[in-house]
């Protein structure tokens, strides 16, 4: 058993909050993929008290692939996202000659009356929050399976001003009166709406964002690089170019600090991530490319990944990004809202799993451990019915459902099963040997798992339910509602295969089920008898027979993960070996439960002869759980002369 985190100990269908299990060689992060991120400046004069400020607004959009929901907390938020590295602001009146120089990473701190601009308020951050209050079925408010979900923060609709900074001290006053033709200014810091002004941003360095999941309001009396939470991602060495914005007194004005909107920002810190194909977005979540915890653009390869955009051109942009699949792959039609229960309200790409604690041998690793890393194998000789390895290895729990009492005709409580002595009442209903070279008994095994299946009620929809034999390729998300989604999902093979090559890219992204028809499970079951004698048959043990490579070649040889002609590799619909072993590991062996051994001895002689014949059969332990499965007994003997 693995000791999880105690944030992953929670059932993942009601949500989890952002977080990293890190103990090599098992990892997980589960965590929003952050494909866009803008921040909106606008610098301006309030005539009400005449201060200089900057306000500004954090946009973008998140993406969560995981087939369990991402929680915000408390407070709705998931993330505090911190810019380290934003630039200097120097305003000249170009007409008066008043000009001040002020650096947004770190801003001046004084009691202004009304506010106060503290410590906290050294640098620029801002929340990345989940406005929606609707949770369709989460613990509380967070990202849905799969959701792409665009944000501007602060929310518009809550405070349309945004965040601000005052610049300086020095106050400037407008003065927009008729004036004589001998009027002479008081002084510099005294403006005409015709006056020239020259903002000019410049970077001292890059700029780095870091991503601190949130965890409840950020200290009024502290910088907020001492936020109680380390950064889970960091953004480094994103490098914008210096720029000028050249206006008029006019525009630089305002009646008050509150009546701006980002609608009016002059400037636009962007940066995304590239777009590419839908298969290269789920293979970069699946195999880990796009949850690095550190980015550095000042590396090539890292910089190829990422787009930054001209502060001034990225004003032009949408603010609130792609809001049609005609856009981008990972866009969201609602700014700050989920409205699940329309269909394609945005884009929804399930690929990751997220296993339910604890973490047991087979249910959990192949979600753990890349497939490319096979490290976990020697967990398969801990199960029930394994053989025993030749190493010791560490104890370990059966997380089988194949368990069934020894006499059926007395019942077992909830309390026996839970005491030491449980084993003895128990039996494992179904081994299968790996060494099988019997294609129908492999069929039979593939076809085994047979029950009805009905995701959640919820979405755009109708639930349907799958009966017969099928596979849950993300265990802990396939059951919740496909909220959002554009099309029906969880369809049968037969009905994948009636789809366009686009409709199918759109559904196979999205489902955790997968119904083969029985022609291609007889055609796995052939690929793998076909494919034994090549990939190490005999197995000694079940670690030799997962490092064979047999289940991924007898899976590529036999097409289960081709409709239509498309390889579905890196969705989440795809067949892969980790999803075998969570289904059948715990019913595996490299030997029958039930074999002869036959000897024979011979006089020196050569003129008698004896021949022993055993009947060996697995029975109950009669030892304490962590122990299951290893008891054997002879069950007949016959002695034969000849």
């Amino acid at each position: 058993m693995l000791a999880p985190e105690p944030v992953f100990a929670a059932n993942p269908a009601k949500g989890l909050p952002p977080a990293t299990l890190d103990s090599a060689p098992y990892a997980l992060t589960h965590a929003p993929v952050l494909i866009d991120f803008a921040l909106s400046l606008g610098c301006f004069n309030a005539r009400s008290d005449g201060r200089h400020r900057v306000r500004f607004h954090g946009s973008g959009r998140w993406w969560n692939p995981s087939a369990a929901p991402l929680l915000a907390d408390a407070n709705h938020n998931l993330y505090l996202i911190e810019v380290d590295g934003a630039p200097e602001v120097e305003v000249r009146n170009v007409t008066s000659g008043a000009n001040f120089t002020a650096s947004l990473d770190d801003c001046l701190q004084a009691d202004f009356g009304l506010f106060t601009q503290g410590l906290r308020e050294q640098g620029l951050w801002l929340w990345g929050p989940v406005a929606d209050a609707q949770t369709h079925g989460m613990s509380r408010r967070g990202l849905l399976p799969g959701e792409v979900y665009g944000f501007v923060s602060p929310d518009p609709g809550q405070q349309p001003q945004g965040l601000s900074r005052v610049l300086t001290k020095t106050t400037w006053r407008l003065d927009d009166a008729p004036r004589p033709a001998n009027w002479r200014r008081p002084s510099p810091e005294v403006f005409t709406p015709t006056d020239r002004i020259e903002i000019a941003v410049r970077f001292r360095g890059p700029m780095t964002l870091k991503l601190r999941p949130a965890n409840g309001p950020a200290p009024v009396d502290q910088a907020i690089g001492e936020y109680p939470s380390p950064p889970q991602v960091v953004i480094a060495n994103v490098a914008f170019p210096d720029f000028l914005i050249e206006t008029t007194g006019a525009d630089y004005s305002r009646e008050d600090s509150a009546g701006y909107t980002i609608a009016e920002r002059r400037a636009c810190l962007r940066l995304k991530l590239r777009e590419r194909p839908m298969a290269a977005w789920l293979a970069g979540v699946r195999g880990g490319v796009l949850f690095k915890p550190s980015w550095d653009l000042a590396v090539p390869a890292d910089a190829a990944e990422w787009e930054v955009l001209n502060p001034l051109t990225a004003v032009f942009e949408k603010q609130e990004g792609p809001t049609s699949p005609r856009e981008s792959i990972l866009w969201d039609k609602y700014g700050n809202a989920h409205a699940g229960n329309e269909a394609g309200a945005f884009a929804r790409l399930v690929v990751r799993d997220v296993p339910a604690s604890p973490l047991s041998s087979v249910a959990g690793l192949q979600a753990l451990v890349p497939e490319s890393d096979r490290n976990w194998g020697f967990w398969l000789d801990t199960a029930f019915v394994a053989a025993p390895g030749a190493a010791t290895r560490p104890q370990g729990a059966s997380d089988n459902p194949r368990l069934v009492a020894w006499d059926e005709r007395v019942p077992l409580r909830r309390a026996e099963l839970l005491a030491p002595e449980a084993a003895s009442s128990l039996v494992v209903a179904g081994a299968f040997n790996v060494n099988s070279r019997d294609v129908d008994a492999w069929e039979r095994l593939l076809t085994s798992a047979t029950s009805t299946w009905s995701a959640d009620v919820g979405g755009p929809w109708e639930a349907r339910p799958l009966t017969g034999a099928w596979w849950a390729t993300l265990p802990s998300g396939a059951q919740l509602a496909p909220f959002g989604s554009s099309a029906p999902v969880n369809l049968p093979d037969e009905e994948l295969a009636t789809l366009s090559p686009e409709a199918l890219e759109t559904v196979a992204a999205q489902q955790g089920i997968r119904q083969l028809p029985p022609a291609v499970s007889r055609r796995w079951a052939e690929a793998i008898v076909a494919s034994q004698p090549s990939h190490g048959w005999p197995y000694p043990s079940l670690e030799a027979w997962v490092r064979s490579g047999l289940l991924e070649k007898s899976l590529h040889d036999s097409g289960v993960n081709q409709v239509l002609g498309v390889e579905l590799a890196d969705g989440p619909a795809a067949l892969r070996p980790g999803h075998f072993l969570r289904a059948f590991g715990p019913l595996l062996t490299v030997r029958g439960d039930t074999f002869m051994i036959r000897s024979r001895a011979v006089s020196a002689t050569g003129d008698a002869a004896v021949e022993v014949e055993w009947t060996v059969q697995r029975v109950p332990e009669t030892q304490a759980i962590p122990a299951l499965g290893r008891r054997f007994r002879v069950i007949r003997a016959r002695i034969r002369n000849g």
